[in-house]
Formats: structure tokens, sequence, C-alpha cells
């Protein structure tokens, strides 16, 4: 989130510079960074220093419909959004040439944008990685399909990323952590509080209309498994508190050793199929490997593919027809974090462009 915002304020910063050079003029003074609007002074600084800076913009400022929280943050963000829009909509409106930043920009916020044709294919789109999933015949290919998750960006029970090596800045290393739920935390799963009850029936009810949508058969016994999977998966995750130990969750090993701490877990064939070669990588939560090592063998093979196909439907939904994009936010949007309205297709489009190009969008 914190590079994200960065990347939309340099690229924001870089869109003004721009139209100032191309006009000629001088840049406008520099107002105060103070926003002087949003003082209280019906309100005495010594008496409650917050009020006094922010409650005029507490009064005036609502929050969207469309969002949970509201800041100046956020207000900043969505300027940048705007300014984003400019440069995307010109892009595709350039029709570049073969491989270049415009042709790929606006290639991909068109398709996103036309929903005409979305709503025509429907869950066909799907097909094809449904299928692979349907092929997965043993623990092996299981830790092969988490690996090529990995490079597709699905959700599988593995999260590999690349990060600087915190004990050699000079250095890089694979990371793997636990992933895997689609609630928050392991507490969601666990609990006995009504709130999670709730969620945890909202979930199961979720899945269902989204393994329907995509025409697996038996939906709600599937959505069963799926629920049956993620409850295994959260009974062996690390805590919130334990993952920001940062001492318990550097451990590096190499991959032979690392296969030896997590039997049924071949590190050798996830990284080979990741597209990674290292000798040795960071496993952040060594027990939650050795038993999802366990689980490879104990689950049922029918209960891994219901809850793997749950998960790339689940992972794709903004990107398909209407019908996902609506189960998608009624229960990620409404139901988990009490969004009122859908943000408007243009602003998802521009930030999954960012999300999913954000380099070539700095080019223009």
């Amino acid at each position: 989130m914190i590079r994200s915002r960065l990347r939309l304020g340099v690229l924001a910063m870089a869109l003004v510079w721009a139209v100032a050079a191309c006009a000629g003029a001088s840049p406008p003074p520099l107002g105060s960074g103070l926003l002087l609007s949003g003082y209280d002074h019906q309100v005495r600084v010594q008496d409650d220093l917050f009020r006094f800076a922010n409650g005029q913009w507490l009064r005036t400022t609502d929050i969207p419909a469309d969002r949970t929280r509201y800041g100046a943050f956020d207000a900043l963000a969505d300027q940048a959004d705007q300014n984003l829009r400019t440069i995307v909509e010109d892009s595709a409106a350039r029709h570049g040439a073969a491989g270049s930043p415009d042709q790929q920009i606006g290639d991909f916020y068109t398709s996103f944008m036309d929903t005409a044709r979305l709503d025509a294919l429907g869950a066909a789109p799907l097909k094809a990685s449904l299928d692979r999933i349907d092929a997965l015949a043993s623990p092996a290919d299981l830790v092969r399909y988490f690996a090529e998750s990995a490079t597709t960006g699905t959700p599988s029970p593995i999260a590999l990323s690349i990060n600087q090596d915190a004990k050699n800045a000079s250095a890089y290393l694979p990371d793997v952590s636990q992933s895997g739920l689609a609630l928050p935390n392991r507490d969601y799963y666990l609990k006995s509080d009504p709130q999670f009850v709730t969620l945890r029936d909202q979930l199961r009810g979720y899945a269902a209309r989204m393994l329907g949508l995509a025409g697996i058969a038996h939906p709600d016994t599937a959505a069963d498994r799926v629920l049956a999977v993620e409850n295994r998966l959260a009974e062996v995750q690390w805590t919130a508190a334990q993952n920001r130990d940062a001492t318990a969750t550097y451990n590096k090993f190499t991959v032979g050793d690392a296969t030896a701490r997590t039997p049924g877990l071949d590190w050798k064939t996830y990284l080979d199929a990741a597209g990674v070669h290292t000798p040795d990588f960071v496993l952040a939560e060594p027990s939650f490997f050795t038993a999802l090592g366990a689980a490879l063998t104990t689950v049922p093979l029918p209960d891994w593919r219901s809850y793997l196909k749950f998960k790339l439907i689940d992972g794709l939904a903004p990107y398909l027809s209407n019908d996902f994009v609506t189960a998608y936010f009624e229960f990620h949007g409404h139901d988990l974090i009490g969004q009122q309205e859908m943000s408007p297709r243009w602003e998802r489009g521009v930030k999954a462009v960012n999300h999913a190009m954000g380099d070539l969008l700095g080019q223009r």
C-alpha cells in the first residue's frame, strides 16, 4: 500500500510538471502545507488539539459510499487516480504501435471496460484453468500448482516473493510465507464470537455462489470442502503477533534442509515450477509448512480441487462478467468491510492497470 501510494504521488507530480512545461508557464506558488480550512476555531487548541486542527473538516466531510474510511491521504490518492485516468484514457485513444506502452495500457484498460464482451463470455475464460485443477492427481501435482499460482497471482496456501535479505542488505532472497485464507486471518475461522460465525456462514454462501456461477457441479458440497480446507489451514497458521516477530520469521534454509523440515513439501519441485533457482530461501513460518506438507496427503484430493477452484474464481472475479463482479463486491466489499457501494468501473480499471503495469504507466 505504501509503495502504491508513493508511486501514485510520483505520477501525479510528474503529470503536473509535464503540463506546466508544455504550457511554458512558471509553476504556481506553493501554498502552505497546513489545511487551515479544516480548523475549528471554536475549540481552544489547549483543550483539544485534534478537534482544533480537524473539527471543521470532520463536520463538512462525508465518507463516500464506496469507502469505509476517508482522510487527507485518500483525497490525494483520489486526485492521483483522476490524473492517471487522463493518462490511461489518452493511451487507449492513441492506438499505439504493437508493444508500445500506449498499446499495452490501452488494450488492458479497453478490455477491462468492455462489459458487454465480458458479460457475453461469462465463465468461459476460466475453463482452461479449471480443467487444469481437475487434472491434479497427486500431492506433487498440488505443489507444482501452488508454484504456478505464485507466478500468476492466484491465491494458494503458499505466498512467494523476492525480498531484500533482512540480514544482508546487498542480497535478495526468495521469501515463502503462509497464505490461502479468504477471511482476513485465522481468528475469523477459530473464534466463536457471533460476528465470526456470521462471516464464516457468509463465506460458505459466497463460495457456493461463485462455484455455481463457474458451472461447478454441486456447489454447496464444494463450498463445504472449501471451508474444511481453509479451517485446516487456519488451525496451523501463525498468529498476527507471531508474524510481527522479525527474528522468528527469518528462517533461512537450503532447499534440501527445508524439504527435510517439511515432509510432503518438495521445495525443489516448488521453486523449479515457480522459475526460481536458488540454493537457499527464507521460510517464514516453518511449523505451518510442516503441517501443510502433512495436509497434502491427508486432505482428500477432491477437497483440494474444490478449494483451488474457489481460490482461482475468487482471485479473478473482478475481471470477469458482472455477476462475478457483483458477488465479489457483496462479500469482500459489503460483508467484510462494510462498503456500501462499488467504486466506479473507471476507477477499478485504472487501479488494475496501475497494479498490473505500473512501470509502463510511469513511462507515459
